[in-house]
């Protein structure tokens, strides 16, 4: 029940801390699509910045590095092992989850961009 109750509390905090520095800020300096995690799905999938709306796609960083983090730290607190142990299953549960959530909204934003380029094709 307590790691429940970590997990809910560092999610909405770092949830509002990403919507007000990485979302608020980057659409008024326009650098959301300049970012490292829509570069990352930039150059892994072959987008480009017009297959990709920022407003959308800050939205959804904002939901996902705050779950990403908040369960890292949840699996890493639960078990009371050495420290240096837990930084080691933290930084594997960390690029593991990076890895896995940003693959997964990449294939969700290529299967789209694909469907539309499909369409427009078709007329």
């Amino acid at each position: 029940m307590d790691s429940l109750i970590l997990f809910s509390i560092s999610y909405v905090i770092l949830f509002i801390l990403y919507i007000f520095l990485f979302y608020i800020m980057g659409l008024k300096m326009k650098k959301i699509l300049n970012s490292n995690q829509v570069r990352f799905l930039k150059v892994r999938f072959g987008l480009k910045d017009k297959d990709l709306n920022p407003k959308t796609i800050g939205f959804i960083i904002c939901l996902i590095d705050p779950l990403i983090i908040s369960l890292t730290g949840t699996i890493v607190s639960l078990p009371k092992w050495n420290y240096v142990l837990e930084l080691l299953l933290g930084f594997v549960i960390l690029i593991a989850l990076i890895y896995s959530f940003y693959e997964i909204l990449g294939r969700i934003i290529k299967r789209k961009v694909d469907r539309n380029e499909h369409k427009r094709n078709r007329k």
